[in-house]
């Protein structure tokens, strides 16, 4: 017969416990972070594709976690499934690159199975540089010698993240290497769709700008996308730190770090219901190589119980870097992160976490003929907030000509900090959003501002100090205590 399936929302937005990121609806609001103009338009109803997928009616696999070891040249898998009564079936896992088979593992699903290369096979490692991606067959027998009764095909790839040195300086490694990671901050807003891009090819679109004016790092800032953009970021080549969207909260924060180690309280609904939706984000995304690193707070905004959270964090993904951006700081985590606007300023080296920027640039320059407009500008009833902010940026210039001048300005002094032990840093940001003029990109992507060529060759620069050993580095203030070791070099 027939059924009618529905899939309901509700989203209060800023009136609810829930993470809601940079969506806000009453821009009148006293609750509201100044200025009004760094906050969007809320999204109604479901704008994400809602997944329908037919299985098996007894036994079908759940999910696939994946876990890669270059080292022990194997990858290990956490299978989870479904089976009458609590059963085990039985997996086995088949890896292929272009010619073929190049390894295999299995094993019971209630335990962890570990697939393993074959001996004359070298593991292809992934990059930004060299996205390479093995293709993944996971499946589901009754026992080790009977038929599939599921299965699923997927990819992996060899990639690891961590810290370690650069001489003196801590650096983000990438598969045991130092790799300076240089991003551009991604809200992933749409005009015509606001959270929901008009296609596929749309996503596609921006991660490629983005690689072509010379990032290899996308954050992706307070909000989490569709599957389909990071399976993009796994095909094309581009490492993400993913944000935790905020919710609504105490807020106390100062780019100086007056409010390091303080934070705000949550109702234990509202806790209880960031954490669940954390593990969501976590759980979802684990398998992901491009997401390197996650962000659970920024700028303080609804940030609690940081230590426990972190603790939490760590158990349950120990393959990825962890830190809280811009603040407020704890003295844990990956990394020690500021935010500074304009920019680029020095961040503080420490002897055992890498050295941030998280935020800076904001570079402004309107294009009215491919900018927002309110409901006020078109003729509407009026009183949209953001008619003050439509040229909102940190750093006005008058032409595009002078907008270039300023950002080669800021790439030399940010290739001085490179040099002098800095580990990452994020630009504000991809593409003008809303009343926000300070993209490389306009709202509806039609203009480029800055050359990507000319971008990338100022970028060329900051990969090469980036690679380089740091020495001397107690003029900037970092003195490493003699013969001692950090936790992730033991």
């Amino acid at each position: 017969g027939k059924h009618e399936l529905k899939v309901v929302a509700w989203d209060p937005t800023e009136d609810g416990p829930q993470p809601h990121g940079k969506q806000w609806r009453d821009k009148g609001s006293d609750r509201l972070i100044a200025p009004e103009g760094m906050w969007y338009t809320s999204v109604t109803g479901i704008w994400q594709t809602v997944w329908l997928e037919a299985v098996p009616e007894k036994f079908y696999i759940e999910s696939v976690h994946l876990t890669p070891s270059i080292k022990s040249r194997s990858v290990r898998a956490k299978v989870e499934t479904v089976a009458p009564g609590g059963g085990m079936p039985y997996v086995k896992m088949t890896a292929y690159d272009e010619h073929g088979i190049v390894g295999f593992g299995s094993g019971w699903s209630g335990d962890e199975v570990a697939l393993k290369f074959n001996e004359n096979h070298i593991p292809r490692l992934w990059s930004p540089d060299s996205p390479f991606l093995y293709n993944l067959t996971v499946s589901l027998h009754l026992s080790g010698r009977g038929e599939i009764v599921d299965q699923v095909e997927s990819y992996f790839a060899m990639r690891e993240v961590s810290l370690g040195r650069a001489g003196e300086a801590v650096q983000f490694h990438l598969n045991g290497e130092p790799l300076f990671q240089y991003g551009v901050l991604d809200q992933g807003w749409w005009p015509d769709g606001l959270y929901t891009p008009p296609s596929e090819d749309a996503l596609a679109f921006d991660i490629l700008k983005a690689k072509e004016f010379g990032f290899n790092l996308i954050r992706k800032h307070a909000k989490v996308e569709s599957d389909r953009f990071y399976h993009l970021c796994d095909r094309l080549g581009m490492l993400v730190w993913q944000d935790m969207p905020s919710s609504t909260g105490i807020y106390m924060w100062s780019p100086d770090g007056a409010h390091d180690f303080v934070e705000g309280d949550k109702v234990p609904e509202a806790a209880s219901g960031f954490l669940a939706e954390l593990r969501g984000v976590m759980h979802s995304l684990y398998s992901h190589p491009s997401v390197v690193g996650w962000i659970p707070f920024n700028e303080g905004w609804g940030q609690f119980d940081t230590v426990d959270i972190f603790a939490w964090m760590q158990r349950y993904d120990p393959q990825r870097l962890v830190w809280v951006s811009g603040g407020n700081d704890f003295g844990i985590g990956a990394a020690f992160d500021r935010h500074v606007y304009p920019g680029p300023s020095f961040v503080r080296l420490e002897e055992c976490r890498a050295s941030v920027l998280g935020e800076f640039g904001g570079n402004g320059f309107a294009i009215p003929e491919h900018s927002w407009r309110s409901s006020a500008d078109e003729g509407g009833a009026g009183g949209d907030n953001y008619d003050t902010f439509l040229d909102w940026g940190y750093a006005q210039v008058r032409t595009l000509k002078e907008l270039e001048g300023h950002y080669q300005r800021q790439m030399t002094v940010l290739d001085g900090l490179v040099k002098q032990g800095l580990s990452a840093a994020i630009f504000t940001q991809l593409t003008d959003v809303e009343s926000e003029s300070n993209g490389l990109m306009t709202y509806d992507r039609k203009v480029m501002k800055l050359d990507p060529e000319v971008m990338k060759s100022f970028h060329g620069a900051l990969y090469r100090s980036g690679s380089e050993a740091k020495q001397g580095l107690h003029e900037f203030g970092l003195h490493p205590s003699e013969g001692s070791k950090c936790p992730w070099e033991e």
